[in-house]
């Protein structure tokens, strides 16, 4: 056994099963180390405070080199269950503020009351009866429902001291032994509740990271990965997920020198209206566009000031959440301008400034057509792109909708824009009070509902600009081997309203989709039916239904890909028809980091 080779050693231990591993423990050192390598029992670690020195001791030597991937879960403290009141400590009895800026008229939510915001500030007149009522009532500011901005500032401290925890602890041992090469996952905070009012369940507000610059750099985190553990609905449930801020995955990217792959699985998606039973629900499980849009726009920032790894070549970035909040939605109801005033959106625009240098990428976004090509006229190149997907919501930044219903069905939709009646009150009101009463006297009913979900066909006026930046982005792809822009669809809608569900799909029960696929030759195809894999020839799959191209939007993406190589197109799926949508699982096979690539070590985990 000593004049094996090393080498040998290994491959001899990567074939035996772990009930032989233990045996070739003692062997010799050789095969102690190949043993405890090929084992596994090493390669990944779920760091907390209660086993890090756990974590030192084993990987101060050469265990460190076995480490793969170190897991993190972000924990916020419960509520006090025999105590929903949150008030705060010297507080005030003129009705002040939280010492934060904020007041009742700077966020509020639409429950009727005419203050002016000069109740309980000394500066109501004293002959004003109605005024001296009001100044009574609100006198002092209540958290039963709502958290205030200390509460908000304590968390996000909360959350940055385990941030900082972390960074430090793998710090501390990579200084001591060596640069190792680990995948690092951190997942959002699931916060226990029970007794607690509906209203702190669910929480739009984001946690904050504090001094991001100020943490330690990670040389061995190859693979950043932040998202939510699971879905959870804190109305039915003992716990609420919360939310991080979307620019926390740059700041910590930015500390990680010689990152190569960056995922997450975090909801950055619209204020949908849920698909939930009952006007109580809606109100407690309401997503406030205010935050939505501010932790949009503070990635943008990120990115945009930001110095990226240049050892960064892989993203994968789920930024709908889960899936099944993405649809369970309803369509005929007004979504929020995110975008604002300006022409594009500029959370869009910075995941193109994060993709130029990258060799695989897979988004799931609400996103406009800054997404992959300039608005502002200028051309722009990704030298080094090969794999790209998108999976394009079908609500759009700026409110409207990329898809509509037959007939031109929900075509014109209002838009609702975001301003300070956007954000969640930072104490409780009138109209958490009597939403309380009212579930108190009646229940909290939270059954899903039949919402009409009826937009299967494309809107042109929204979808062509965003094909088009598409088509011109993929043709500035030199190095291109796949490419798909698709849409998950459901259908769920009354037929005598919008007419009979075969027209749509064969089978619109079924979780559907809208896309366009392209394959160079020599790459693995969408599918077979029709089409080939590993074909000599460049290949376009046109899954649209009864839709489609402009002449102008067909060129484009007729030019993808090298222009002298034959290209072949194909209509549809031979098993849900050339004019029909497909089931989505035609378009779930064919994500960049599914189960087409088995050998990638790193990916976003699935919800």
């Amino acid at each position: 056994m000593e004049d094996l080779s090393l080498e040998l050693v290994e491959r001899i231990c990567e074939y035996l099963p772990r009930e032989d591993l233990q045996n070739t423990l003692t062997v010799s050192r050789e095969f102690r180390y190949a043993s405890e390598r090929a084992c596994g029992a090493f390669a990944t670690f779920c760091l907390d405070r209660d086993n890090v020195e756990k974590f030192r001791e084993r990987y101060a030597g050469r265990r460190w080199g076995y480490l793969r991937h170190v897991k993190f879960q972000v924990r916020i403290p419960a509520y006090k269950e025999d105590s929903c009141d949150h008030d705060m400590e010297g507080e005030e009895e003129d009705g002040s503020d939280d010492g934060e800026g904020f007041t009742m008229d700077d966020y509020n939510e639409d429950d009727g009351d005419d203050s002016d915001g000069e109740s309980g500030n000394g500066n109501a007149q004293d002959d004003d009866d109605d005024a001296n009522e009001m100044e009574s009532q609100e006198s002092v500011e209540t958290h039963d429902c709502r958290e205030s901005a200390q509460e908000l500032a304590e968390m996000d401290n909360t959350f940055s001291n385990q941030i900082r925890f972390l960074f430090d602890t793998i710090k501390t041992v990579e200084q001591d032994v060596s640069e190792g090469r680990l995948q690092l996952t951190i997942y959002a905070p699931v916060r226990e509740v029970h007794t607690t009012c509906p209203h702190r369940k669910c929480v739009s507000w984001r946690l904050h990271l504090l001094s991001a610059s100020t943490l330690p750099k990670l040389r061995s985190v190859r693979a950043l990965s932040i998202e939510n553990p699971r879905a959870a609905d804190p109305l039915t449930s003992p716990e609420s997920l919360l939310h991080i801020d979307l620019r926390v995955l740059i700041d910590l990217a930015v500390q990680c020198p010689r990152l190569e792959f960056l995922g997450c699985k975090l909801h950055g998606g619209s204020a949908w209206t849920t698909a939930i039973s009952g006007d109580a629900p809606r109100h407690y499980r309401r997503i406030w566009a205010g935050p939505l849009r501010d932790t949009r726009l503070d990635f943008a920032k990120a990115v945009a000031e930001a110095e990226m790894p240049s050892t960064l070549r892989q993203a994968q970035l789920d930024l709908l959440g889960s899936m099944h909040d993405a649809e369970e939605i309803d369509q005929s109801q007004p979504l929020p301008n995110l975008a604002g005033s300006r022409a594009h959106d500029p959370f869009s625009t910075s995941l193109r400034l994060l993709s130029h240098n990258l060799r695989r990428l897979e988004i799931k976004a609400v996103a406009d057509a800054a997404l992959l090509w300039p608005t502002d006229g200028r051309t722009t190149s990704y030298p080094n792109l090969e794999s790209v997907t998108i999976a394009l919501h079908m609500s759009s930044p700026s409110g409207h909708w990329y898809f509509e219903g037959p007939h031109g069905k929900g075509h014109n939709t209002s838009v609702l824009e975001v301003d300070q009646n956007a954000y969640p009150p930072l104490h409780d009101t009138p109209s958490d009070k009597q939403w309380d009463a009212f579930i108190d006297d009646n229940g909290l009913v939270t059954e899903n509902v039949s919402t009409e979900r009826f937009r299967v066909e494309p809107n042109p006026a929204m979808l062509t600009p965003f094909l088009t930046s598409f088509a011109l982005a993929a043709r500035n792809m030199p190095v291109l081997k796949e490419a798909c822009l698709w849409t998950p669809l459901v259908w769920n809608a009354d037929e005598g309203k919008y007419g009979d569900a075969a027209t749509v799909s064969r089978y619109p029960d079924s979780d559907l989709a809208w896309g366009i696929t392209y394959a160079a030759p020599g790459a693995y195809g969408l599918h077979t039916s029709p089409g080939q894999h590993h074909a000599a020839v460049r290949q376009l799959w046109w899954t649209t239904g009864k839709w489609r191209p402009s002449e102008q939007v067909r060129e484009l993406f007729q030019g993808i890909g090298d222009e002298k190589v034959e290209l072949v197109e194909y209509w549809g799926h031979e098993r849900y028809g050339e004019d029909q949508l497909a089931a989505r699982s035609v378009f779930d096979r064919f994500q960049v980091f599914g189960w087409r690539d088995p050998e990638n070590a790193w990916r976003v985990g699935k919800v």
